[in-house]
């Protein structure tokens, strides 16, 4: 009800109330009125309004604080990660050269391995293929010897010479049987 009357007040002093001859002292009393009016109302609203103001702008300092203290705290821990990560990265490189070098000197010795089994390999590949090829140079030559005998003796040996060579074959025989009995 208050607030009503001075509403009312408040438009009945106003100045399009005395627009059609409103005094500089009447505009003045209409500005007093709506100052104390403005006062009185704002007095009871303001200091709440104030306060709870006042308690917004504590707790977001307050909780203003908690986030920087949060924020200070990860800070410190990335911080940390960042310089244990110079670090890992070095523990990285130096184990990447180490599996480097025990992957080159493994490489280095199957290599070896592989060169001495092809080399075992080889030796022994040409040897099997030179002693087969000396058998069969062996075997032909054989062959050729005795072809060329055979020919040889055709052209040479009358069948005289065959009568000769048999009774001295027989006779070769006949005394060893002598010498057996």
């Amino acid at each position: 009800m208050n607030r009503s009357i001075i509403s009312l007040l408040i438009l009945t002093m106003s100045t399009p109330a005395f627009a059609a001859g409103g005094t500089y002292v009447s505009q003045s009393v209409n500005f007093i009125l709506l100052a104390v009016i403005l006062f009185v109302v704002a007095w009871k609203n303001v200091p709440t309004l104030l306060e709870n103001r006042a308690q917004d702008i504590e707790y977001n300092i307050e909780k203003g604080q908690k986030d920087l203290e949060i924020a200070q705290t990860r800070h410190e821990e990335v911080m940390e990660q960042v310089q244990n990560l110079d670090q890992k990265v070095s523990e990285i490189m130096e184990q990447a050269e180490n599996d480097i070098s025990a992957m080159k000197s493994k490489t280095e010795r199957q290599l070896v391995e592989e060169k001495e089994r092809i080399a075992i390999g080889t030796k022994r590949s040409i040897q099997d293929e030179l002693n087969r090829v000396k058998n069969e140079l062996k075997n032909e030559s054989a062959e050729l010897a005795i072809k060329m005998a055979t020919s040889i003796l055709k052209e040479k040996i009358t069948v005289d010479d065959q009568q000769k060579i048999s009774n001295h074959f027989a006779k070769v025989v006949t005394q060893g049987e002598d010498h057996v009995q």
